[in-house]
């Protein structure tokens, strides 16, 4: 499968190496500019465990940029895996998420094929439904569910384990507009994973609920 993945930090760098090595073709985009020269210079730029012995297995399926239409135009899934920092009342903030969104949308708007835009970053409960949808169908022109297709896939990783925890995952969500959205984005995983991870396919709003909510339940085991 062709994806694209924006966003290129600990968790980004770490999911595009993980599809990568397992055979999907990846383009990273990412605005630092270190990150994107050391990546093309075949070098790992995070320290993350497994990561530089993974990005060796995936070199020849992962290329960088810092053309967004490019990424977007040859690719199938956009994964968007930005920061979205707590503000003062403990909400996250969507500003990273908004401005990639801004990037996609006139690329969509060019495009004849289906594209799925992937979120990744957690959001507040409702971010989907009520503001990248609008977004994106806003300056695309085009209708969510019809012209394109808008996931919500949260991981549920630790920094030091984030490799482990992506290929052996206990449960894998997803949040979904459409089930031609959902079955890309489950084909993807499936085809990734180690293991046979549960995987829960559920509306957008519920899906940033669920996420919240484990958040919470490991936080309070703590």
């Amino acid at each position: 499968m062709n994806i694209s993945v924006i966003g290129l930090g600990k968790l980004g760098l770490c999911t595009a190496a993980c599809f990568a090595a397992r055979g999907h073709r990846v383009i990273g985009l990412d605005k630092n500019k270190y990150i994107v020269d050391k990546l093309q210079a075949k070098q790992c730029p995070i320290d993350e465990n497994d990561l530089k012995q993974l990005l060796d297995k995936a070199w020849q399926n992962l290329t960088t940029t810092t053309d967004i239409e490019n990424a977007v135009f040859n690719s199938e899934i956009t994964l968007i895996i930005v920061p979205t920092p707590s503000g003062p009342d403990g909400r996250f903030s969507n500003k990273y998420i908004e401005d990639v969104l801004h990037a996609i949308a006139p690329v969509l708007k060019k495009k004849n094929e289906f594209h799925v835009v992937d979120v990744v970053s957690t959001v507040m409960p409702g971010s989907c439904d009520k503001c990248f949808k609008p977004l994106l169908e806003n300056i695309s022109g085009k209708v969510c569910g019809r012209d394109f297709g808008l996931v919500y896939n949260p991981e549920f990783v630790a920094l030091g384990s984030v490799i482990k925890d992506f290929l052996d995952p206990d449960m894998v969500l997803i949040g979904t507009s459409d089930e031609h959205s959902s079955a890309l984005v489950r084909g993807l995983y499936v085809t990734t994973c180690n293991n046979s991870p549960h995987i829960v396919i559920m509306s957008l709003i519920n899906a940033e609920i669920t996420k919240l909510s484990l958040n919470c339940f490991v936080t309070m085991k703590i």
